[in-house]
């Protein structure tokens, strides 16, 4: 619990120095660099002897959809979104983390979901009156699509990993930001058709960068 409170007090502060601090940056380039930068804190606890090359795809591909498909449409939501409303659109993971692991398991866990359900409604409540223009819907989209992939990767990696107890999560993680990196920099460029880094970016912008990149995604 201790750990969740941290990594929450952590996180929280990445909607509002996305949404300010970071304007005028391309959003993408943000998502790349973010996860570039968690990649280079995870690197020196990689252990590539730790699984074989199957196992290394696997971690890669589901790093791709966890963090490289949710930072590419969670960064594009600001494009649309004021930096509260994205963070109000992010309580509908919980419910998609159940829903997922309900069908893995094929199973049903009413308790789980009804949980995941008052989370959703308490936050939904608060800013209800502001949903209304279509940019708002565009980026709630983009929102769950970015919920979706995150619970996919919460769910599936949870998975792999109780099948492996005898591997470290420090020894395989830097995995999936590897595969998260891999797709941030093409969609960069395909997408953006800019180079993976943002080479305009301040003083204060790349100050903002490293606490996303090794604090909030890495620490």
């Amino acid at each position: 619990m201790l750990y969740l409170v941290i990594t929450t007090l952590i996180w929280a502060f990445s909607f509002g120095l996305i949404g300010n601090t970071l304007k005028g940056l391309d959003l993408l380039q943000v998502a790349d660099t973010r996860l570039l930068l968690a990649l280079l804190a995870f690197i020196p606890f990689l252990k590539l002897r730790e699984t074989n090359w199957q196992e290394k795809w696997q971690l890669t591909l589901i790093g791709a959809i966890q963090y490289g498909v949710m930072y590419t449409c969670y960064l594009s939501a600001f494009r649309f979104l004021p930096s509260h409303l994205v963070a109000l659109f992010s309580v509908l993971t919980p419910l998609y983390i159940v829903a997922i692991n309900d069908l893995r398991q094929r199973s049903f866990s009413p308790r789980y979901l009804l949980a995941a359900g008052l989370s959703i409604f308490g936050a939904a409540v608060i800013k209800f009156n502001e949903i209304g223009s279509n940019e708002i819907w565009i980026g709630f989209g983009l929102m769950q699509i970015a919920n979706l992939a995150f619970a996919f990767g919460q769910v599936y990696y949870r998975d792999w990993k109780l099948s492996r107890p005898h591997i470290n999560n420090s020894a395989v993680f830097g995995f999936l930001y590897f595969g998260g990196a891999a797709f941030t920099i093409l969609a960069t460029l395909l997408l953006s058709q800019k180079a993976p880094i943002p080479s305009s970016a301040t003083a204060t912008q790349w100050l903002v960068l490293v606490y996303l990149g090794v604090v909030a995604s890495g620490l």
